[in-house]
């Protein structure tokens, strides 16, 4: 027959069983951060690319319109590429940075690029979007 368990037994293991339950909701909220910051790039990644082609499509002949249009066009273009390339760099620093926190190297170098890179293709996407709104608003009244 079992021996009852004691206090201190019954203490100790309460809090393993904290420990552990601490564990998981730790990973479970790094898990949704590391994903969220994915998907937000994703999200650029995709919107972009469809901006970019619909420009162009939309923009196919451009004998009619304005020297001011082309002009808003092109920063457009130029913004959306741009957002385009960052985000593919943000992916490979990514992958660098959680290479150097699982081997336990100096991740502060990579971490100060991807801020870089992250605040650059927010600005990017965000000229990219006002362009292309600007561009849409200017051919209504054209």
């Amino acid at each position: 027959m079992p021996k009852p368990e004691t206090e201190e037994e019954n203490r100790v293991r309460w809090l393993k069983e904290l420990e552990g339950k601490n564990i998981n909701h730790y990973s479970v909220i790094l898990s949704a951060y590391l994903n969220s910051g994915s998907e937000t790039n994703k999200a650029i990644l995709a919107i972009s690319s469809a901006a970019l082609g619909l420009l162009i499509a939309a923009y196919q002949d451009v004998s009619n319109i304005t020297c001011y249009s082309k002009l808003i066009f092109t920063i457009a273009v130029v913004t959306f590429c741009l957002a385009i390339i960052s985000t593919l760099f943000i992916f490979n620093l990514n992958q660098k940075y959680f290479e150097a926190v699982i081997r336990e190297k100096s991740e502060d170098k990579v971490l100060k690029d991807l801020k870089s890179y992250r605040y650059f293709n927010y600005t990017m996407f965000g000229v990219g979007v006002f362009f292309a709104a600007l561009l849409a608003i200017a051919g209504v009244w054209i």
